[in-house]
């Protein structure tokens, strides 16, 4: 796992919530809050923990790698009730979503560039 393969994984959300609401597709809103079963969650508390537990980038990156999930099934959750102009509003620049998803970004660059990871 890479900073850009994270931010990346990540950035997709948003054409998943879309494509949901184009096919009336109901989301695992469960699964989508948890931090932990994306691919880059299960990395963060696996080999990035191992990596960069000890670092303070790296409970900064966990943190806002939780916060983009709560925003992201707050997302889910409209789509599944049909709330689907709610849904797409939520998507939009400067929303809590928008902004949870740019923290995230810089804290997923902050913690890859640190220099010496810990063992």
């Amino acid at each position: 796992m890479n900073a850009d393969q994270a931010i990346a994984a990540h950035r997709e959300w948003k054409n998943r919530f879309l494509a949901a609401m184009g096919e009336q597709k109901q989301l695992n809103v469960d699964e989508i809050e948890a931090d932990n079963c994306c691919a880059f969650g299960k990395w963060l508390y696996g080999r990035g923990k191992t990596d960069f537990g000890q670092t303070a980038n790296y409970q900064k990156c966990v943190a806002a790698h939780a916060a983009f999930h709560l925003e992201a099934a707050k997302v889910a959750r409209l789509v599944n009730e049909g709330k689907l102009q709610a849904a797409t509003s939520m998507l939009m620049s400067g929303t809590p979503y928008a902004q949870a998803s740019e923290a995230l970004t810089i804290k997923v660059i902050g913690m890859f560039k640190e220099s010496s990871p810990q063992d």
